[in-house]
């Protein structure tokens, strides 16, 4: 919700209709947020609905593809591969951030994010394993004939083995989309030069800044196994490099993966 209200004021138009930020909302996601954000003061207003449109669908599409293509293939990559792959997102969302915040306060929301969001996941245990459960659940929806069957119970008809697949979707749906919806009804009340707007962009701001610091801290798949101190370093001297090279987000995303991708050799992933 707060991405998407701090996003609306950025593309609308006095013309926009409230039905196609409605529509575009769905596709409001971290990396397409923060890339819309870093991008779209370039671009003249009367054509950003049609530029975060363009890259929304795209990205998700690409995203289907690439999933759809990889995913039998991605066990297979070299341990070191598969880790630097991983580290992209969070180095990038981080150098993008603090490259395109255009106010001060949005330094200090990421500051607080990065801080706030693994005190609180190392407080709430809990929240660790909630995913676990709720795939579990899903699973479970999912594989009742097959449950059914091993403990001799009555087979499901194909109606009732579709309507999971189908109440899975439209929760799942509902869920988020419901959040979506809220933040263009309120991101439609406020004002670009607002003091309100810089604060919901500094909500959304720790909320990403959050996850970015759980994917460095918490990592899952090869870096799981990887020293702290490492995934740490890797992103200092990203940083280093980042304000030395004049805060280009690439300088700093090519320095961390590199020093990371060291790092894993030398430990002999």
């Amino acid at each position: 919700m707060p991405m998407v209200a701090a996003l609306v004021p950025e593309i609308r138009t006095e013309k926009t209709p409230t039905w196609l930020l409605l529509v575009l909302s769905h596709f409001v996601a971290i990396t397409a947020w923060v890339f819309a954000m870093e991008q779209v003061q370039a671009v003249p207003r009367e054509r950003r609905i049609a530029f975060f449109a363009g890259f929304g669908i795209t990205l998700v599409l690409a995203n289907m593809l690439l999933v759809a293509v990889v995913y039998q293939f991605v066990a297979e990559f070299p341990p070191i591969v598969a880790g630097c792959l991983f580290f992209l997102t969070p180095v990038y969302f981080l150098a993008s951030i603090w490259s395109s915040a255009r106010h001060p306060v949005i330094y200090v929301a990421l500051a607080i994010g990065l801080i706030a969001g693994p005190l609180f996941y190392w407080l709430a245990p809990g929240i660790r394993h909630s995913a676990g459960r709720s795939w579990r659940w899903d699973a479970c929806l999912g594989g009742r004939t097959q449950l059914a069957q091993a403990q001799g119970g009555p087979r499901m008809t194909v109606l009732e083995g579709w309507w999971a697949y189908v109440f899975i979707a439209i929760a799942g749906w509902l869920a988020t989309d419901i959040w979506r919806w809220l933040g263009v009804l309120a991101g439609n009340r406020l004002r670009e030069d607002s003091e309100a707007l810089n604060w919901v962009r500094a909500v959304a701001t720790a909320l990403v800044a959050a996850v970015i610091a759980k994917l460095i801290l918490y990592p899952t798949g090869v870096l799981e196994q990887s020293p702290l101190w490492l995934r740490l370093g890797s992103v200092a001297a990203g940083a280093l490099a980042f304000f030395i090279g004049r805060q280009k987000p690439a300088i700093s995303i090519a320095t961390a993966i590199l020093v990371l991708a060291v790092g894993l050799y030398a430990l002999g992933f």
